[in-house]
């Protein structure tokens, strides 16, 4: 078959309704749709059983939870599709994503390893929605490494997600996400998108192409506590790395934009620690790294401000840019930490 579609799937019983009829409704039909219920305590390995009596598309596998890396994982290892593309189980794709990106998939005479998609994210508000990954005024297929540095001059660094795009199978030979860690696909996206020789950027869509991405208070992403955040900047320190002494052709405000974001990361993890967690040898070794990354990746005071947007943005990264990384996370943290 072409696409293998996978669903992790765990104590969303509240949306997964919604999740699978946005998939089982789609213009384009050839896939098989692999649910990996994650250990669910609430109804969600029923009504995935209840789907999978409907439809001989449908794969069900219940397994002991392990987490989101594990779970798509389990997925990876009985896919038979040429394509994967993931869903997440409290979101929905328009009925027109998969026939538009897997259109886009064999446009050329190479088929693209990799297709991105734009995301639509809704707060469960008729007025509140941000599209992004729509900056593209026509569809553009490049190679490696143009591919690399259009990833992130369109700032999929800023949005490295790993549901708005379709990957060939053969990317993920000797590659899983990493499991027991959060922001899994920090760590992932980039070696897929540095794998891939093809990668297909979609250009402007309408509402049924997009994915649609829900926010809930209680994700992982934005109930992150230090945990989280340490492993988020841990993903991030090798991607600093490299375009810090990278050769590719990206912008100061590109390498600005993603500055700043870590930063804000930085700042969020010191405000959740206290002066016995900076005392912690391991604690303390990351912040180390991180600041020195961020310090050698800072792409200087013009084009930190070029970066900021709006009037707000760029009063708060005014210390940003005129002091550095320990003065203006010690203005919004209240946290000092030591460097030796």
């Amino acid at each position: 078959m072409k696409l293998s579609i996978i669903v992790p799937v765990y104590n969303v019983e509240k949306y997964l309704h919604e999740c699978l009829e946005s998939i089982l409704g789609q213009k384009f039909t050839d896939y098989e749709l692999i649910l990996v219920d994650d250990g669910s305590t609430d109804r969600c390995g029923t009504i995935c059983d209840d789907y999978a009596r409907k439809d001989v598309r449908i794969r069900v596998i219940h397994r002991e939870n392990g987490g989101l890396s594990a779970a798509r994982n389990t997925g990876l290892d009985t896919a038979q599709g040429e394509y994967i593309a993931f869903v997440d189980a409290d979101d929905h794709i328009g009925k027109g994503f998969l026939a538009r990106a897997m259109q886009l998939a064999d446009a050329d005479e190479t088929p693209a390893d990799i297709i991105e998609m734009p995301v639509e994210v809704y707060y469960n508000s008729p007025t509140r929605h941000y599209l992004y990954g729509d900056s593209l005024d026509n569809d553009l297929t490049c190679h490696f490494p143009q591919s690399w540095t259009t990833w992130i001059e369109t700032e999929g660094i800023t949005h490295t997600y790993a549901w708005n795009k379709l990957y060939r199978s053969k990317l993920f030979r000797k590659l899983r996400f990493p499991e027991g860690r959060t922001f899994e696909d920090l760590h992932t996206i980039p070696k897929l998108m540095k794998k891939a020789r093809t990668v297909t950027f979609c250009g402007p869509t309408t509402a049924e192409e997009r994915y649609y991405y829900r926010f809930r208070e209680s994700s992982i992403t934005t109930a992150a506590g230090r945990r989280t955040l340490n492993d988020a900047l841990r993903h991030h320190c090798p991607l600093m790395s490299e375009l810090t002494y990278t050769t590719y052709s990206v912008s100061p405000r590109s390498i600005g934009r993603y500055f700043i974001q870590v930063t804000n990361l930085f700042i969020d993890l010191l405000r959740k620690l206290d002066k016995a967690d900076m005392q912690d040898e391991e604690q303390a070794a990351l912040i180390k790294k991180v600041h020195k990354h961020l310090k050698r990746l800072n792409p200087g005071k013009k084009h930190v401000m070029q970066a900021a947007d709006g009037t707000r943005e760029k009063v708060k990264n005014l210390t940003l840019a005129l002091f550095g990384v320990r003065w203006h996370c010690f203005l919004y943290s209240r946290r000092w930490y030591p460097i030796r």
